[in-house]
């Protein structure tokens, strides 16, 4: 016996099963001449729209305000899917662009010996084993075409070290103490500018009490 429900497409019904009586909410599908539904037992009191149509979303049916659809009629069917091997066909292979060797240092001739050794010797201070100027290993060997490896040992064999500790410890020193004064200077200039300020203002004061 099919009873009234406010549900949209829910009917409720009272079962006898082996002699015992219960009561159910029927979720029928609306699709044309199918007869699926799906049954829910009520203890107590009747579940809300929501939850019938929650679990019945869950077990596959489509339901809307139009319609509520079993998973047969919704497309919702659970199968098992097909299992589809990957298959994987390699594309054809790039061609590697080459890097372009490296330039090779000549080797250490005589010859090439001998031009390093005028080039250090163009350049470095005997008195103060270092240097002139700026010069370094890297400048001899861009000069002479050969490695800076190769300058510093015929440095080191027939000279003396690159550079003198002691001179570039004062020459450091040197360039701190310039910026020091480079910045004292600047200090002077602003406050001498702050002074004239100042004095100017008092001036003008002084003449309006003077006026006044």
């Amino acid at each position: 016996m099919s009873l009234h429900s406010d549900i949209p497409f829910v009917t409720e019904k009272m079962d006898q099963n082996d002699g015992a009586t219960r009561r159910l909410q029927v979720l029928s599908c609306s699709a044309s001449g199918c007869d699926c539904t799906k049954d829910f037992p009520v203890n107590g009191r009747a579940k809300p729209e929501e939850a019938i149509y929650n679990m019945a979303r869950k077990a596959g049916w489509s339901i809307s305000k139009k319609a509520a659809l079993c998973p047969t009629h919704s497309g919702k069917r659970r199968t098992q899917k097909e299992k589809v091997p990957m298959t994987y066909t390699p594309g054809p292979r790039q061609a590697v662009a080459e890097r372009p060797a490296m330039p090779s240092t000549p080797e250490l001739t005589p010859e090439l010996r001998r031009a390093v050794f005028r080039a250090i010797d163009a350049h470095y201070d005997e008195a103060a084993q270092c240097y002139r100027g700026i010069i370094t290993d890297q400048h001899i060997a861009a000069e002479t075409g050969v490695a800076t490896s190769d300058v510093a040992a015929i440095r080191q064999e027939n000279f003396g070290p690159a550079e003198n500790k002691l001179l570039a410890e004062i020459r450091e020193k040197l360039t701190k103490a310039e910026q020091r004064r480079d910045q004292a200077a600047a200090m002077i200039v602003d406050g001498t500018n702050m002074l004239k300020q100042v004095n100017a203002d008092i001036l003008a004061l002084t003449d309006l009490l003077t006026k006044g």
